[in-house]
């Protein structure tokens, strides 16, 4: 498919940990969302939950996602 989904813990302005969503088609800017905030140790825990639904939705976890910054940063999802 041509439909990527990505997850990672990042920092806001202010130096607090952020989940943030990216997502869209391959080769198009696809959309970027922040979708909550709070405590590193939430963040990781959410990032996984969100992780293991989109695997059990059909997605599959791709090895080549790039360089990551973080190591709370998942590689791209598609689906199946």
């Amino acid at each position: 498919m041509h439909h990527f989904y990505s997850l990672s813990v990042d920092r806001d302005l202010f130096g607090q940990p952020i989940l943030v969503i990216r997502r869209g088609r391959r080769g198009r800017p696809g959309r970027i969302g922040i979708a909550e905030s709070g405590p590193r140790g939430a963040m990781r825990r959410r990032l996984a939950e969100i992780a293991s639904w989109k695997i059990l939705r059909g997605y599959r976890k791709l090895e080549t996602a790039g360089p990551r910054v973080d190591e709370t940063a998942l590689p791209l999802f598609e689906p199946r």
